[in-house]
């Protein structure tokens, strides 16, 4: 069961990519105007890596830009204005729940910006196990990360930002849970104890996303709670297989079994595939359950969805 869940999260991850993108590029085409500058606040938050493998992931970010055009002038970004330069690394298991973590503000040129570009360095950025090893670059087991040093990482933005005269916030999501991969759950796979990083990195308007909430509990237990357990937002029709769903975002349980899967796109924006919202609930690896799913659930903008008890048998 547990190499079964991680191969489908490598497939998973790679639809949400391509998917956020084209969400991102379908809103209303960037442009600028010729007005003055205006204060822009940029935030940074993520879904938890799971909490029984790993107890840090920080993650250096130097800077973040910002583009009017969504092709945010290439790889490179050429054209981006630089809106915070943190350089400094985050804890991303730190950033859970909702909770946010303040990375800068600027003043931008007023228009429409619909892309985000996000500098990190890789050689100062790691992953730590309970056990306080840590996993980096250069030792081994590591992070394959695909190049060294700093590398520049785009997402479009979900509905691009209207910057006007009045403030605005980016909200940079980097989900843990879909972005660091086993090796050895790869294709050819790698060395054992290793991981390659794949960005999975989403940008909104918090107030065009919603969230869905709720608690995983023990159904063999007396519905105690259940921290540590694993949660996904998977898309895709309920018909079909979930093998062909893709994961919209990961959370973990905290001490008292809750759940805050933040961040989601509203549910309307895939209904003309037919797609809904499903939540699967894994156990922690220490606790012998299976996996549970509950399909249908609806996100609106700026709202939040509560599922109550979801069980784990």
């Amino acid at each position: 069961m547990r190499v079964t869940r991680l191969n489908q999260t490598v497939r998973s991850m790679v639809a949400v990519a391509m998917v956020v993108v084209a969400a991102g590029s379908c809103g209303t085409s960037p442009s600028t105007s010729a007005s003055g500058p205006h204060n822009v606040t940029v935030l940074l938050t993520d879904s938890p890596f799971p909490f029984d493998q790993f107890s840090r992931a920080d993650l250096y970010v130097v800077s973040v830009a910002a583009g009017v055009d969504s092709g945010a002038g290439g790889a490179q970004c050429t054209g981006a204005t630089v809106i915070a330069q943190p350089d400094r690394a985050i804890d991303l298991l730190a950033l859970q729940h909702g909770v946010t973590e303040l990375l800068g503000a600027a003043s931008l040129p007023a228009g429409s910006y619909g892309a985000v570009c996000i500098t990190i360095d890789t050689d100062r950025s790691s992953l730590t196990r309970r056990d306080g090893t840590v996993l980096a670059h250069n030792t081994n087991p590591g992070i394959n990360w695909s190049a060294t040093g700093q590398r520049i990482i785009k997402t479009d933005i979900f509905q691009p930002i209207g910057v006007t005269d009045s403030t605005g916030t980016i909200l940079i999501h980097f989900d843990v849970g879909r972005s660091f991969i086993p090796a050895a759950d790869v294709t050819p796979p790698g060395s054992a104890g290793w991981f390659y990083y794949v960005p999975a990195i989403d940008a909104f308007d918090p107030a065009t996303v919603g969230r869905i909430t709720g608690t995983v509990v023990d159904g063999q237990n007396a519905s105690a709670p259940i921290p540590g357990a694993s949660v996904r937002a998977m898309v895709g029709d309920p018909n079909m297989a979930p093998d062909t769903w893709f994961v919209a975002a990961t959370s973990s349980t905290d001490s008292l079994g809750h759940f805050d899967l933040a961040y989601l796109i509203p549910s309307d924006h895939w209904a003309s595939h037919g797609w809904v919202y499903t939540i699967e609930a894994y156990p922690p690896t220490t606790l012998t359950r299976t996996v549970t799913r509950h399909s249908g659930v609806a996100v609106t903008a700026g709202g939040e969805t509560t599922v109550g008890a979801i069980p784990l048998n």
